[in-house]
């Protein structure tokens, strides 16, 4: 009986060494504790007041105000945000930018706001869509001087925030790590990474609806049984990628008494032809150099890290331990085989150390792990962390809203910066460019206004108060790479003022050379017009009125005047005059030019 016990002990340890469980917690994280991922679109906008002829939609879906006439608990929860910052983050985070959310109660009914069916492995899954919201940076509702256009408008960058979460399974069948994974490498792509990257979006998408809120009558008129994101051809692939994203960019953005877009009305009306941004070529929207959506994920296991030491029977709690932590972190796909163990084992020394780097540390011993890099912001934990202070311990810290709501809303102002970097450096690529000396002087000094303005804006000594918020953040500006960032686009604005001050100074030594040359020709031809003139001012003068002795005008061969006959007598000696000065301004015109044309001649000669 002893051996059949230690047999059937080493048989549940090596199956469960195989194919670990790591089930997630799953539900609604705005109510409960639960595993969730927030995929974060960045895009370039300009907000445009919609009339009432210009509206293009006249339904429920839009954009309202965050935390606008709602109850105490979600007040309570902005101002719980707000404290947790200082008073410059505060205003560039929620009194200079806009946060909205799509209308609940349209939501809820279209397409997008039902479960969806995601096929995982050998299991199905269901998967729930939030409402999505917006944070509009540095934005303002065109008023009195709505028809002159902003300078900043560089600064004017909107995120879409796409929530999913795993609704509570009925069957008992949880999505475990592994599924996470999965998930968050293939829904974050807005375009395609690679050729094979394709029949993978497609499988896990096969359910999902392709439009937003096309009814179904709209699709039988089509002639469509059901149109799923598994119907599209592979040549359709761009507008299955992205058009997930910018569908729900069509909505109006609200406030009371105001209503508005977020682009141009050309693009509503080409969209309505079906025409997808990428055909109308106004990637323009699009400033971020990637691919890939931001993720915001929180992995929320029964015991946090201590699931993953109990899966695989050991007892290091260093988060860079482990294959699925670092996975989680990079948002990289797991093991082809989707086994736990393998997706475990399957990393390499230099991930180890490029996660551990990236890792917070204080409260990883704790099995609460958070990490970030410039495309993604993990957690790893459980739903709560108890305060030990034996009988009299109180309620659990609730470790994923905050990660939810305090932590985001720094990565998102990091992320923010970084986007804008991006969008100078984009513009400057941009001026020089430009043809024209002046047009370029003058984008080139708007650009400098703008980056001087952010920089006071953003760069910020202190965000926040908080020990722990600090080092995350250190942590965090580190692995966005914002201080490199800042440093090079610095440079490149220095550099492109060279530039600028160089084409300039040549141009006005363009300018000054024509002037010269035109100077020089208007004296050649000036001589004979200023003996001319002198003539004919001679001839002007009112001579009768002066008595001018006779020796006076031979001396100085003026024309003598006639009192007989009532008007000047030109002297012989002034016509000699007048011959000998036209003959030598002749031969000082010709002589010239023949000696440019030998001196010409002669630099010619030498140089072949």
């Amino acid at each position: 009986m002893a051996w059949d016990f230690i047999t059937l002990k080493y048989m549940e340890k090596t199956m469960t060494s195989i194919n670990p469980s790591l089930d997630l917690v799953c539900g609604d994280p705005q109510n409960e504790p639960a595993t969730f991922s927030r995929f974060v679109f960045p895009f370039a906008y300009t907000l445009q007041t919609v009339t009432e002829d210009a509206s293009v939609r006249k339904d429920d879906f839009r954009y309202e105000v965050e935390n606008l006439e709602k109850g105490a608990a979600e007040q309570e929860s902005l101002q719980e945000r707000r404290d947790y910052f200082t008073f410059e983050t505060q205003q560039v985070l929620f009194d200079r930018a806009r946060w909205l959310r799509m209308n609940a109660e349209a939501w809820k009914d279209c397409n997008w706001g039902q479960p969806v069916l995601y096929p995982c492995r050998d299991k199905t899954i269901e998967v729930c869509m939030k409402p999505p919201r917006l944070v509009l940076f540095e934005c303002e509702w065109p008023g009195k001087n709505a028809g002159q256009e902003r300078k900043d408008t560089l600064l004017q960058t909107g995120f879409l925030l796409v929530e999913l979460f795993f609704q509570k399974p009925i069957n008992g069948c949880r999505p475990d790590l592994t599924d996470l994974l999965e998930i968050n490498e293939i829904f974050r792509c807005y375009r395609r990474p690679y050729k094979g990257h394709w029949q993978k979006f497609r499988n896990l998408l096969s359910n999902m609806e392709q439009k937003v809120t096309e009814s179904r009558a709209e699709e039988e008129q089509k002639g469509n049984s059901r149109s799923t994101i598994g119907s599209y051809q592979e040549e359709e692939y761009q507008d299955a990628y992205l058009d997930r994203w910018t569908q729900l960019l069509d909505f109006p953005v609200e406030e009371p008494g105001k209503s508005g877009q977020l682009f141009r009305l050309h693009w509503k009306k080409d969209q309505k032809k079906e025409c997808s941004p990428i055909e109308l070529g106004i990637d323009d929207s699009w400033p971020y150099a990637d691919h890939r959506s931001y993720v915001w994920s929180a992995a929320i296991l029964d015991k946090g890290g201590g699931s993953l030491q109990r899966a695989f029977c050991t007892s290091n709690w260093h988060a860079h331990a482990y294959g699925h932590w670092i996975k989680l972190l990079n948002v990289d796909s797991p093991d082809e085989s989707l086994a736990s163990s393998k997706t475990h084992n399957a990393v390499r020394d230099f991930e180890r150390q490029w996660a551990e780097e990236r890792t917070y540390h204080r409260w990883e011993q704790w099995g609460t792990w958070y990490g970030f890099s410039y495309h993604s912001g993990v957690m790893l934990g459980p739903p709560s962390r108890e305060d030990e202070e034996g009988p009299n311990k109180k309620a659990g810290v609730p470790l994923w809203q905050h990660f939810r709501l305090m932590y985001f809303d720094m990565a998102l102002l990091l992320l923010y910066i970084r986007v804008t970097l991006f969008r100078v450096s984009r513009e400057l690529s941009a001026i020089t460019d430009e043809q024209k000396n002046s047009e370029r002087c003058r984008q080139f000094t708007r650009l400098r206004e703008t980056f001087i303005l952010f920089t006071i804006r953003y760069q910020f000594p202190l965000l926040s108060n908080q020990q722990q918020a600090i080092e995350m953040y250190d942590l965090a500006r580190k692995h966005f790479d914002i201080d490199e960032l800042y440093a090079e686009v610095r440079r490149e604005i220095e550099t492109a003022h060279e530039f600028v001050t160089i084409n300039e100074q040549k141009n006005s030594t363009v300018q000054a050379e024509k002037l010269a040359t035109a100077a020089n020709d208007l004296t050649k031809k000036g001589i004979p017009l200023a003996v001319a003139a002198v003539v004919a001012g001679i001839f002007g003068m009112n001579a009768g009125e002066y008595d001018i002795p006779a020796w006076v005008g031979r001396v100085f061969l003026l024309p003598t005047y006639d009192q007989a006959w009532g008007w000047f007598k030109i002297t012989d000696e002034f016509w000699a005059f007048i011959f000998i000065a036209g003959i030598v301004v002749l031969a000082w015109a010709f002589a010239k030019k023949y000696l440019n044309k030998k001196d010409s001649d002669g630099k010619g000669g030498k140089d072949g």
